[in-house]
């Protein structure tokens, strides 16, 4: 499990790129129920570890396409 949590890490450029760039998700959270912090550092991870780019991939898309609030949270299901 990945969870924005309690982290040590390194003081080093990489750990602090790594941090400043996923402080940066929150100016994009998209409009619906994203979990905020939790739901960009599983984005930015598979990002940073080149499993998706930048831009126009599938995971980044779902992301930002969320447009429900909790309370229905039905787009969340994932087949």
């Amino acid at each position: 499990e990945i969870a924005a949590g309690n982290y040590l890490v390194t003081n080093s450029e990489a750990a602090r790129s790594f941090l400043v760039r996923w402080a940066q998700y929150e100016k994009e959270i998209p409009p619906g129920f994203s979990s905020a912090d939790n739901g960009a550092i599983h984005l930015h991870l598979i990002r940073s570890v080149n499993l998706e780019p930048e831009k126009n991939g599938t995971c980044g898309q779902k992301y930002y396409s969320l447009t429900e609030p909790v309370t229905n949270l039905g787009e969340l299901n994932v087949q």
